[in-house]
C-alpha cells in the first residue's frame, strides 16, 4: 500500500484548504462561469506584511480533477495593467497572480506559476534553502526559469484595458489548468484524497497611489519565498 503524503517542516499558524474534486468540466476561458466553481470554498487574500485586508480585494477558489490542479482568481482592480507580451518575462514586477505549489512539502524545491492581467506565463521551479519566518529566503536559492510548466492553460479576462496604465477599469479574473504530470516531487499522481501539499497563493498589485502585495498565508515580510509561512492544501475525494 502507497503512503499518504504527510506534512512537512512545521509551519505554525498556517490556513488550510480543502481542495474539492470538479463536480463538472472546466473549460478555461477566464470567465469562471462552470457550475463546478460554485463547489469551491473561497480564499480572501490579505496583505502580505500585516495580514490586513487590502485596498482591492480577491477572491480565490481551487478545484482538482485526475489530470490538473485548477485555480481562478477575481481580482478587484481599478486600473489593470501589465507592459510584458512574452512568456517568462519578468510579471512579478508588474501586476499579476501567482502560486506557489510544494508538493512534497519539504520546503525546498517548489513551483512558481505567474499570470498578468495581459494573460502572459511565468513559470519557474525553485531550489530553496532557507525559507524559514524572519529570514526570507536561502543563500543559495535559485528561481530555474528553464523549466517549464508543459500543458499549462491559463486565461485572463479584464474588464478595461489592461494594455494602458491609469485608465478607469473594474477588474479581472484568471482561470489556470496546472497538469499534475509536471509536478514532479508529487507524492502521487493524480493525488489521492487525504494528500496534503504546501502551497501559498499571490496577487501584487501597483495602483498609481500605492502597490499591495496580497497572499493567503501571510509571511510577515516583502517576500513570497518564506515557505515556512506556505499553507496546506489538503485534497479531497
Amino acid at each position: 500500500m502507497k503512503k499518504r503524503s504527510t506534512p512537512g517542516p512545521s509551519a505554525p499558524s498556517v490556513p488550510e484548504y480543502r481542495v474539492r474534486r470538479a463536480s463538472s468540466p472546466l473549460v478555461i476561458d477566464g470567465q469562471l462561469t462552470e457550475p463546478a466553481w460554485k463547489d469551491a470554498d473561497t480564499i480572501r487574500l490579505l496583505d502580505n506584511v500585516t495580514g490586513q485586508k487590502p485596498r482591492q480585494a480577491t477572491a480565490v477558489r481551487l478545484l482538482w480533477d485526475d489530470s490538473c490542479l485548477y485555480v481562478a482568481y477575481e481580482c478587484e482592480d481599478t486600473d489593470a495593467w501589465s507592459t510584458f507580451t512574452q512568456h517568462d518575462d519578468p510579471l512579478y514586477k508588474e501586476e499579476v497572480v501567482e502560486i506557489f505549489l510544494d508538493p512534497s512539502g519539504l520546503g525546498r524545491i517548489y513551483f512558481e506559476l505567474q499570470v498578468s492581467p495581459r494573460n502572459v506565463s511565468f513559470d519557474s521551479l525553485i531550489l530553496n534553502d532557507g525559507g524559514r519566518r524572519g529570514e526570507g529566503r536561502g543563500p543559495n536559492f535559485q528561481g530555474v526559469t528553464m523549466w517549464t510548466c508543459h500543458g499549462l492553460q491559463h486565461a485572463a479576462v479584464v474588464r478595461g484595458d489592461p494594455t494602458r496604465r491609469g485608465t478607469q477599469d473594474e477588474g479581472w479574473t484568471v482561470e489556470m489548468a496546472i497538469p499534475f504530470s509536471q509536478l514532479v516531487s508529487a507524492p502521487h499522481i493524480p493525488p489521492v484524497a487525504g494528500d496534503l501539499w504546501r502551497a501559498n497563493i499571490y496577487r501584487i498589485d501597483h495602483a498609481l497611489d500605492h502597490s499591495e502585495f496580497t497572499s493567503w498565508s501571510p509571511t510577515g515580510m516583502h517576500d513570497f519565498h518564506i515557505t515556512e509561512a506556505f499553507g496546506r492544501l489538503i485534497f479531497e475525494g
